[in-house]
Protein backbone atom coordinates (compact mmCIF):
# COMPACT_ATOMS: atom_id res chain seq x y z
CA UNK A 1 0.00 0.00 0.00
CA UNK A 2 1.29 3.48 -0.77
CA UNK A 3 0.02 4.83 2.54
CA UNK A 4 -1.06 1.97 4.83
CA UNK A 5 -1.81 4.29 7.77
CA UNK A 6 -4.22 6.50 5.79
CA UNK A 7 -5.84 3.49 4.13
CA UNK A 8 -6.43 1.91 7.56
CA UNK A 9 -8.08 5.10 8.77
CA UNK A 10 -10.27 5.35 5.65
CA UNK A 11 -11.38 1.72 6.10
CA UNK A 12 -12.26 2.40 9.76
CA UNK A 13 -14.33 5.42 8.71
CA UNK A 14 -16.00 3.28 6.03
CA UNK A 15 -16.98 0.72 8.68
CA UNK A 16 -18.25 3.47 11.00
CA UNK A 17 -20.53 4.61 8.17
CA UNK A 18 -21.97 1.10 7.72
CA UNK A 19 -19.40 -0.46 5.40
CA UNK A 20 -18.25 -4.07 5.70
CA UNK A 21 -14.65 -5.29 5.57
CA UNK A 22 -12.83 -8.61 5.22
CA UNK A 23 -9.24 -8.52 6.41
CA UNK A 24 -6.94 -11.29 5.26
CA UNK A 25 -3.79 -12.40 7.06
CA UNK A 26 -1.33 -10.01 5.42
CA UNK A 27 -3.29 -6.91 6.41
CA UNK A 28 -2.65 -7.47 10.13
CA UNK A 29 0.77 -9.21 10.09
CA UNK A 30 3.98 -7.41 11.03
CA UNK A 31 7.04 -8.02 8.93
CA UNK A 32 6.23 -6.63 5.51
CA UNK A 33 4.93 -3.63 3.63
CA UNK A 34 1.49 -5.21 3.30
CA UNK A 35 0.17 -4.55 6.83
CA UNK A 36 -2.48 -1.86 7.18
CA UNK A 37 -1.92 0.89 9.72
CA UNK A 38 -4.28 3.37 11.26
CA UNK A 39 -7.47 2.67 13.15
CA UNK A 40 -8.56 -0.46 11.25
CA UNK A 41 -6.06 -2.62 13.15
CA UNK A 42 -6.89 -1.18 16.56
CA UNK A 43 -9.11 -2.67 19.25
CA UNK A 44 -12.72 -1.95 18.32
CA UNK A 45 -12.15 -2.63 14.62
CA UNK A 46 -9.98 -5.62 13.70
CA UNK A 47 -11.25 -8.58 15.74
CA UNK A 48 -7.71 -10.07 15.64
CA UNK A 49 -4.69 -8.43 17.22
CA UNK A 50 -1.83 -7.64 14.86
CA UNK A 51 1.17 -9.90 15.31
CA UNK A 52 4.14 -11.38 13.49
CA UNK A 53 3.64 -14.10 10.90
CA UNK A 54 5.40 -17.33 10.12
CA UNK A 55 5.47 -19.85 7.30
CA UNK A 56 4.93 -23.57 7.44
CA UNK A 57 2.25 -26.06 6.65
CA UNK A 58 -0.70 -25.75 9.03
CA UNK A 59 -3.90 -27.80 8.80
CA UNK A 60 -7.01 -27.60 10.94
CA UNK A 61 -9.83 -30.11 10.84
CA UNK A 62 -10.83 -30.18 14.53
CA UNK A 63 -10.98 -26.71 16.06
CA UNK A 64 -13.39 -24.99 13.67
CA UNK A 65 -16.21 -23.52 15.74
CA UNK A 66 -19.86 -23.68 14.64
CA UNK A 67 -21.02 -20.37 13.16
CA UNK A 68 -22.59 -19.17 9.93
CA UNK A 69 -19.08 -18.27 8.74
CA UNK A 70 -17.93 -21.87 9.08
CA UNK A 71 -20.94 -23.71 7.60
CA UNK A 72 -19.59 -26.35 5.23
CA UNK A 73 -16.02 -25.67 6.37
CA UNK A 74 -14.40 -28.87 7.57
CA UNK A 75 -10.77 -28.51 6.56
CA UNK A 76 -8.55 -25.44 6.32
CA UNK A 77 -4.87 -25.33 5.48
CA UNK A 78 -2.42 -22.49 5.20
CA UNK A 79 1.22 -21.90 4.53
CA UNK A 80 1.42 -18.44 6.13
CA UNK A 81 -0.37 -17.39 9.32
CA UNK A 82 -0.11 -14.75 12.02
CA UNK A 83 0.41 -15.45 15.70
CA UNK A 84 -2.83 -13.49 16.26
CA UNK A 85 -5.62 -13.97 18.74
CA UNK A 86 -8.84 -12.07 19.34
CA UNK A 87 -8.86 -8.58 20.75
CA UNK A 88 -11.65 -6.36 22.07
CA UNK A 89 -15.03 -7.77 21.05
CA UNK A 90 -13.54 -10.21 18.54
CA UNK A 91 -15.14 -13.66 18.47
CA UNK A 92 -12.94 -16.50 17.20
CA UNK A 93 -14.26 -18.93 14.59
CA UNK A 94 -11.61 -21.54 15.35
CA UNK A 95 -8.03 -22.16 16.36
CA UNK A 96 -4.89 -23.25 14.57
CA UNK A 97 -2.67 -25.75 16.36
CA UNK A 98 -0.59 -23.72 18.81
CA UNK A 99 -3.69 -21.76 19.92
CA UNK A 100 -3.69 -19.01 17.29
CA UNK A 101 -7.06 -17.87 15.98
CA UNK A 102 -7.80 -18.95 12.41
CA UNK A 103 -10.24 -16.07 12.09
CA UNK A 104 -12.64 -13.88 14.01
CA UNK A 105 -15.52 -11.49 13.56
CA UNK A 106 -16.30 -8.31 15.44
CA UNK A 107 -19.32 -8.51 17.73
CA UNK A 108 -19.87 -4.77 17.17
CA UNK A 109 -18.97 -3.99 13.57
CA UNK A 110 -19.18 -5.76 10.22
CA UNK A 111 -15.52 -6.79 10.10
CA UNK A 112 -14.13 -10.31 9.66
CA UNK A 113 -10.43 -11.14 9.86
CA UNK A 114 -9.24 -14.44 8.35
CA UNK A 115 -5.84 -15.63 9.53
CA UNK A 116 -4.79 -17.72 6.59
CA UNK A 117 -3.05 -17.34 3.28
CA UNK A 118 -3.42 -19.83 0.53
CA UNK A 119 -1.45 -19.86 -2.64
CA UNK A 120 -3.87 -21.73 -4.82
CA UNK A 121 -7.34 -21.99 -3.25
CA UNK A 122 -6.79 -25.69 -2.67
CA UNK A 123 -5.77 -26.76 -6.16
CA UNK A 124 -2.54 -28.82 -6.26
CA UNK A 125 0.40 -27.70 -8.35
CA UNK A 126 0.62 -23.98 -7.73
CA UNK A 127 3.25 -22.01 -5.79
CA UNK A 128 3.75 -24.41 -2.89
CA UNK A 129 2.24 -27.34 -4.79
CA UNK A 130 0.44 -29.20 -2.04
CA UNK A 131 -3.08 -27.87 -2.45
CA UNK A 132 -3.21 -25.63 0.62
CA UNK A 133 -6.55 -24.10 1.34
CA UNK A 134 -9.07 -26.86 1.96
CA UNK A 135 -12.44 -25.15 2.37
CA UNK A 136 -10.94 -21.67 1.95
CA UNK A 137 -13.33 -20.79 -0.89
CA UNK A 138 -16.35 -21.87 1.19
CA UNK A 139 -15.13 -19.81 4.16
CA UNK A 140 -14.64 -16.77 1.94
CA UNK A 141 -18.11 -17.20 0.36
CA UNK A 142 -19.71 -17.55 3.80
CA UNK A 143 -17.88 -14.44 4.99
CA UNK A 144 -19.04 -12.31 2.07
CA UNK A 145 -22.60 -13.61 2.47
CA UNK A 146 -22.61 -12.93 6.23
CA UNK A 147 -21.19 -9.44 5.83
CA UNK A 148 -23.87 -8.66 3.23
CA UNK A 149 -26.63 -10.02 5.48
CA UNK A 150 -27.07 -13.17 3.39
CA UNK A 151 -27.81 -11.24 0.23
CA UNK A 152 -24.75 -12.36 -1.69
CA UNK A 153 -25.86 -15.98 -1.83
CA UNK A 154 -26.52 -17.03 -5.40
CA UNK A 155 -28.99 -19.83 -5.96
CA UNK A 156 -32.28 -21.07 -4.54
CA UNK A 157 -31.31 -20.12 -0.96
CA UNK A 158 -30.90 -16.44 -1.80
CA UNK A 159 -33.63 -14.52 0.01
CA UNK A 160 -33.29 -11.11 -1.59
CA UNK A 161 -35.86 -10.87 -4.38
CA UNK A 162 -33.46 -8.53 -6.16
CA UNK A 163 -33.59 -5.92 -3.39
CA UNK A 164 -30.11 -6.45 -1.99
CA UNK A 165 -28.23 -4.52 -4.62
CA UNK A 166 -30.80 -1.77 -4.92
Amino acid sequence: FDDPHSLGNVLAEYVDEGGRVIMFQGTFSYGGDWMLGGSINEVGYNPLASNYYTTGSMTNTEDIYPHYLTEGVYNLSTYIFSYSNTQGNGVSIGMWPGDYSLGAYSADKKIVALNLFTDDMGFPGALFGDGYGGDYVQLTNNTISWLLDDCFVIGPDADCAGECFG
